[in-house]
């Protein structure tokens, strides 16, 4: 239905890392699916999953949670605001 809004993909990229989340697929890490839960730049990107969802974290304490469709939550310190781009800053 073209009147109901959803979020296709989510890319993430953090310590020259980037996580890709596509809609109805599993998760992807640089064009590579993996399996969950997964430690990525040597734990620096931590991704599991939680309850129907994917969780990703990092070290900074930046947490992205995608459920597959139409619900997404980023959060991160104050402080980093000015240093994201895309729907978090512009």
């Amino acid at each position: 239905n073209s009147k109901v809004s959803s979020i296709g993909s989510i890319a993430i990229h953090v310590d020259n890392v980037t996580v890709t989340a596509v809609q109805s697929e599993n998760e992807m890490v640089s064009d590579h699916r993996l399996c969950l839960p997964i430690f990525l730049s040597h734990g620096k990107v931590r991704i599991h999953q939680k309850g129907k969802s994917i969780l990703i974290q990092s070290n900074f304490k930046l947490k992205v949670l995608y459920n597959w469709d139409d619900h997404l939550v980023i959060k991160f310190l104050a402080a980093l605001s000015v240093k994201v781009c895309g729907m978090c800053r512009n």
